[in-house]
């Protein structure tokens, strides 16, 4: 500001820009969303991306939106049950990568799952 110059930082980190500068522009898809002061304009985004998640119809995987208070009260309850199973003397093993939770494809296509191959009839002797 002293030598009246003006510096363009280009980030991804809203929190670096919150930190760093004086003013911010948000982008989408080249077009101007927000402009202002920077704490006002990372409000505004995290106001628009938390309307955006709410409105957001459910993924084919998700039956219902769960409020906080309840994934909160089962994830004690989980913790409440490991603590007392190794308390019991368990060993636990933590996977670094867990698979995707996903239903059958069949099921997402609308269709029934392929019958399950049967062992060879050996009533006549013959394989």
């Amino acid at each position: 500001q002293k030598r009246g110059c003006t510096i363009i930082f280009v980030s991804h980190s809203l929190e670096s820009v919150q930190k760093i500068c004086n003013r911010a522009i948000l982008l989408s898809h080249g077009q101007i969303i927000a402009d202002g002061p920077a704490m006002q304009v990372a409000l505004e985004y995290a106001d628009r991306v938390a309307r955006k998640q709410l409105e957001a119809p459910l993924s084919p995987y998700e039956k219902e939106r769960i409020p906080v208070w309840k994934r909160s009260a089962a994830l004690l309850a989980i913790v409440a049950i490991v603590g007392t199973v190794a308390w019991m003397g368990a060993t636990f093993v933590l996977a670094k990568e867990m698979p995707a939770q996903r239903p059958p494809v069949h099921r997402l296509l609308g269709q029934q799952p392929a019958p399950e191959p049967t062992a060879p009839s050996t009533s006549t002797g013959q394989r």
